[in-house]
Formats: structure tokens, sequence, C-alpha cells
């Protein structure tokens, strides 16, 4: 607890508690590189702030700034769209020369990512899925395909892209 008679911050001390601040964002971010990219802009924001001397906490004054950076990212995370071209991914595995070799681990995981999360699918979903996205048939070619109606697929497909959605943006 602070009291009004603690010293005012000095400008090392905030420097002091990038371990703690390192810590904290990967516990909450559960990425290091975001958790580095996060801790960059705290510090960088700290740095644009005048009279960082008046923090009578420089410990809580500087978790306070990552909390809010931390909201800004996962707004930002929200807003973003998960894309996957199977097409692209499907060229470059198939053709990985152009590739770098982290990028050629990229497009593994996330080829990886996709299938795991297919396969959480159910059934029906999956098969109304594959025949309308993958394999290009319509609303009505699938539900000839699958014994079942236009509105089954349509609906089973809208579920399908939430869930997908979900488990991809929670990997």
């Amino acid at each position: 607890m602070t009291r009004l008679s603690d010293p005012p911050a000095t400008p090392g001390q905030f420097e002091r508690y990038a371990r703690d601040l390192h810590r904290f964002l990967l516990r909450v971010l559960k990425h290091s590189q975001n958790a580095e990219d996060i801790g960059q802009e705290v510090f960088a924001r700290l740095s644009r702030i005048g009279q960082r001397e008046l923090a009578r906490n420089p410990k809580a004054y500087l978790f306070g700034i990552a909390f809010n950076v931390v909201h800004e990212f996962r707004m930002r995370q929200r807003r973003e769209r998960v894309t996957f071209d199977s097409d692209m991914a499907h060229e470059a595995l198939d053709h990985p020369d152009g590739l770098q070799p982290d990028e050629q681990a990229d497009l593994l995981s996330l080829r990886q990512q996709l299938e795991r999360a297919l396969e959480r699918l159910p059934r029906n979903e999956l098969i109304a899925l594959l025949l309308v996205k993958r394999d290009g048939m319509s609303y009505e070619e699938a539900a000839k395909a699958s014994n079942l109606t236009v509105h089954q697929i349509e609906r089973y497909v809208a579920s399908a892209r939430v869930k997908l959605k979900k488990l991809l943006q929670d990997r």
C-alpha cells in the first residue's frame, strides 16, 4: 500500500520491474513474442509520459500502463479476422522451395491447428463445411450429396465457421 510519505519515483525505478513485467505479460498473453512486444510498448509509453517522478508507486504505475496496453492489444485481436487460404497453404506445402524454414514451420503449424480444430467439429457440421468450402459445392449440391436439407446445410456451415473461428483464436 502506498503512503503519502513514500518517496517519489526515480527514472531507474521503473526499469527494475522489467523482469516482473515480462513474467506478468507471459502469464497473461501466453506467447513470448507478444509479451516482448507489449513490454516494449509499455516502456515506450512510459518514456512519453512527463513527470514520471511523481508516481508514488512505480511498480503499480508501470503495471497500470501494461494493463491498458494488454487490453488494447486484445481488442485489436478481436477485430482482426482469422483467415486461412487452404489453396495457398496446400500449394505452399506441395512446393516449399520458395519459403524460408520459419515460414514452412508456421504454415505447417497452421495446417495442423486447422486439422485439430476440424476434428473437434460435430460430424454433420464437418461434412457440410467440407462439401461447401473444400469441395466448392453449392448448398443445394451439398444437400443432395449428404441427404440433408438446404436449410440444414446452411445452418451447419454457419455453426462450423463460428466454432472454427473460436477454436483457432483460442490456440
